[in-house]
């Protein structure tokens, strides 16, 4: 088990987990701020009445438009285009994301943007199941996917932390401008 941990796929596999949790969770615990702080900077009261509808549509948009058909697709995309690519798509998909966040003055706009959460979330969590199965040696699948699971834990604890310094900092385009540049 130790002998996999030291070979360069495997610790390439973690850092890209690493990451792929740290850019989920800046979108996951900061984007309602942000949406928030659209409305108040457009100084428009008559959106502050809707902005929660508006947030439990983008994440219904999340699940239904984005998840569920990229979950079903995922194996057959993985089929086609390889491990290594689709974890190369899945980070691009993000930085795409994050990157539309900041360019948009109305958050009406992030219904759209979050249907590329199927290609940034689900593609990825798909590639990370498959791929940890692929490389686990028998009996040790469990293990594998603990440690996957691992590796999320730790991007999602540098994702709150840095994202969370970076929203209160910088605001929240500069803050996903330099997450979007880092993916």
């Amino acid at each position: 088990m130790y002998g996999l941990f030291t070979k360069y796929y495997m610790i390439s596999f973690c850092i890209w987990t690493i990451f792929n949790s740290l850019f989920h969770t800046i979108v996951t615990h900061f984007l309602f701020w942000y949406m928030e702080d659209l409305v108040s900077a457009n100084n428009d009261h008559s959106q502050r009445a809707w902005i929660k509808t508006l947030q439990g549509l983008a994440q219904g948009i999340q699940c239904f438009g984005g998840e569920i058909p990229f979950f079903f697709w995922s194996g057959w995309i993985i089929r086609k285009m390889g491990y290594g690519n689709c974890m190369a798509l899945v980070l691009g998909a993000m930085a795409l994301r994050l990157y539309l966040y900041t360019v948009i003055w109305n958050p009406i706009w992030i219904i759209a943007i979050e249907l590329l959460n199927g290609v940034s979330y689900a593609l990825g969590f798909s590639v990370k199941m498959s791929y940890a199965k692929m490389l686990a040696p028998p009996d040790t699948l469990n293990t594998i996917i603990g440690f996957i699971g691992l590796f999320d834990c730790i991007g999602e604890s540098i994702g709150s932390l840095l994202g969370g310094y970076l929203f209160d900092t910088y605001g929240g385009v500069w803050s996903f401008r330099f997450f979007a540049v880092m993916s």
